[in-house]
């Protein structure tokens, strides 16, 4: 009787410790899975707050801006854009990093600066027409200005740029219209050679008139067709900002 009851007692405490070692098995592993999970979370939380803060700020300036976008063949839009400080922010000098240089050798010679527009063009990159204009410092009309279509990756890096409007007095003017997938850019240009001379009794200038179709794919790069492309006489309209062919170059 005595050897049964010390065997019994054997079994209770050998079970006892079995199932300790079990509970405790369970529980780090219970706690491995806990920190790979909180680690996992982590990372990701890090990775969705690594923002660019300078590059958020310069997006802040820019007013949005619905499709499609529409530029005019007059200097009324641009006019109002280089002095109005209200509405159209001016990009500060600490910002100046997100112009991609080729554009900014450009707008940054003009006496304005401007942040335009920014433009719903895709969620997967960032689209801002950033502006660039010059003005009389005797008389009120603008002398010049440049319009850009920049695409940005949503942590600032530059795409791809165009110039997509902009006239520089008595030489050359272009407008635009954008959509979601393509820009229609049209222009009359000063053609190399004399710079006026008479045609048919008028003060004409020999030009070059253009229109292309920048497609813009799903990465934010444009690529350029041409649709139509003519050499002429042109004669100045009122403002010396749009301008009407009359005939062809002499030859």
């Amino acid at each position: 009787m005595k050897k049964l009851v010390l065997v019994a007692l054997l079994i209770s405490i050998f079970a006892g410790i079995c199932s300790c070692s079990q509970n405790k098995s369970t529980t780090s592993e219970t706690v491995e899975d806990s920190c790979t999970s909180a680690s996992n979370n982590s990372g990701i939380k890090i990775n969705a707050d690594s923002i660019n803060e300078d590059f958020e700020q310069f997006v802040k300036l820019f007013e949005e801006h619905n499709l499609p976008f529409v530029t005019e063949a007059d200097s009324s839009q641009v006019e109002n854009l280089a002095w109005d400080e209200k509405n159209y922010k001016s990009i500060p000098s600490y910002l100046n990093k997100f112009i991609p240089d080729s554009v900014y050798k450009i707008i940054g010679k003009e006496q304005s600066k401007k942040a335009y527009y920014r433009l719903p063009i895709s969620d997967s990159f960032i689209s801002l027409v950033l502006f660039g204009g010059s003005f009389d410092d005797e008389e009120p009309w603008v002398t010049s200005s440049n319009f850009f279509l920049v695409n940005y990756t949503l942590n600032g890096a530059v795409i791809d740029f165009v110039k997509i409007a902009g006239f520089i007095f008595e030489r050359e003017t272009s407008w635009c219209t954008v959509t979601r997938n393509q820009i229609i850019y049209n222009s009359w240009d000063r053609y190399p050679g004399p710079i006026d001379f008479d045609y048919d009794y008028t003060i004409c200038s020999p030009m070059i008139e253009v229109k292309y179709k920048y497609n813009i794919s799903p990465d934010g790069h444009f690529s350029k067709e041409v649709i139509s492309y003519k050499e002429g006489v042109y004669s100045a309209d009122y403002g010396a900002i749009t301008f009407s062919y009359k005939g062809p170059l002499p030859r």
